[in-house]
């Protein structure tokens, strides 16, 4: 999943609690991308999904991490 927040909050890439963040977004959207994804691309068991955070910024910055799926939504990180 690609998530591109308007306007990136001040910090983002740096703050603390980023990890927990992005599981919760994981988690969040992962009901609706898992049977998309699988639908879309004819993949019947994925093995993991993966969200990346970017910015829209010129010079581009981005975070980016891989969950397992567990029960149609995110396990833990890869």
């Amino acid at each position: 999943m690609r998530i591109q927040p308007d306007p990136v909050p001040d910090g983002l890439f740096r703050s603390d609690t980023l990890d927990d963040l992005m599981l919760m977004l994981c988690n969040h959207f992962a009901p609706y991308a898992i049977p998309f994804v699988q639908t879309k691309m004819g993949i019947e068991d994925p093995d993991f999904i993966a969200v990346r955070i970017v910015s829209e910024s010129r010079v581009g910055r981005y975070v980016l991490e891989t969950y397992a799926i567990s029960d149609g939504r995110c396990g833990g990180t890869l």
